[in-house]
C-alpha cells in the first residue's frame, strides 16, 4: 500500500553542495516505506538522504540498515531550565563579538568540522565539512560571545532566542590549544545569563553522541539529556 511520503528537497544544502539533497521526516520507518522513499528520491535526482531515527526505536534501526542507509552519527539533545532571579558570575575576558572578531571567529571552523557528522561522512568529507562551518559562522544569529585569550580569539558561542522564548545555543567551540582552561564552559554560562537577560527559561543544545569533551562542558553547566536520535545517509549514484 502506497502512503503519503513525509519527505523534502533541502533548498539550503542543495544549493550548498552543489546536488540534490532531501530529508526523510518520518520518525518510524519500514522497509516497504523506504522503498518507496527511495523510488521518490530517485525520480528527483537526489544524491544524498538525511534521515533522523529515534535512539529507542530498533524497528526503524534495523529497517535503515535493511536498506542500505549508514549510520553515520548520534545526535545528543541536552536542556536546562533557567531559574528567574538567578546570579551568573562571567569572566571579564567573554563578551561580544564585534567586527574586528570576525575573521577569527570564521577561522574556528575547522575545530567545529571536525566533530560534525559530515565530516563523519566520507562521501562528504572534511573540507566540505569545514566550508559548510565557515558559512555557519557568517550566518546571522541573536548573539555571539567570544572569549579572548593573549593570542585573540580562544573560542566562541552563537545563540538564539525562538518565538516561545526557548533559547538555543547554536555553536560552540574552543581552539584546540586553549582547552582544559575552562574556556568553554565559561563561554556556555555567559550564554546562560544572557538567555536569562532575556526572560528565557528553558535552555536547548544539540551536539553530537562522539563530541564527548561538549558534552561534558553543557553537564558541568546544569545540562541534561533531552533526546537521542541517530543520523542515516543514503546515497544514491546514478
Amino acid at each position: 500500500m502506497t502512503q503519503t511520503l513525509n519527505c523534502s528537497l533541502l533548498e539550503w544544502d542543495s544549493a550548498f553542495f552543489g546536488y540534490n539533497i532531501a530529508r526523510l521526516y518520518e520518525r518510524h520507518i519500514h522497509v516497504d516505506l523506504l522503498a518507496q522513499v527511495f523510488d521518490w528520491c530517485q525520480a528527483r535526482d537526489v544524491r544524498c538522504l538525511y534521515y533522523l531515527a529515534p535512539a529507542d526505536d530498533a524497528p526503524s534501526l534495523f529497517a535503515a540498515q535493511m536498506a542500505g542507509m549508514q549510520f553515520i552519527d548520534v545526535r545528543l539533545t541536552l536542556g536546562r531550565e533557567i531559574v528567574p532571579g538567578q546570579s551568573w558570575i562571567v569572566g571579564e575576558a567573554i563578551g561580544l563579538a564585534t567586527e574586528s572578531d570576525h575573521a577569527a571567529i570564521v577561522a574556528l571552523a575547522p575545530y567545529l568540522a571536525s566533530v560534525s557528522r559530515f565530516s563523519a561522512d566520507p562521501r562528504f568529507g572534511n573540507e566540505a565539512a569545514v566550508r559548510l562551518y565557515e558559512a555557519w559562522l557568517n550566518k546571522e544569529v541573536d548573539v555571539v560571545l567570544v572569549v579572548h585569550v593573549p593570542t585573540g580569539v580562544g573560542g566562541c558561542i552563537t545563540c538564539n532566542v525562538e518565538p516561545d522564548a526557548t533559547g538555543v545555543i547554536d555553536l560552540l567551540v574552543v581552539a584546540p590549544e586553549n582547552t582544559g582552561r575552562g574556556l568553554g564552559q565559561a563561554l556556555c554560562v555567559a550564554a546562560l545569563r544572557w538567555f536569562a537577560d532575556r526572560g528565557c527559561t528553558q535552555v536547548h543544545v544539540v551536539t553530537q553522541g562522539h563530541n564527548v569533551a561538549s558534552q561534558r562542558v553543557y553537564q558541568r553547566s546544569g545540562f541534561v539529556a533531552h533526546s537521542v536520535g541517530i543520523w542515516f545517509h543514503k546515497w544514491f549514484d546514478f
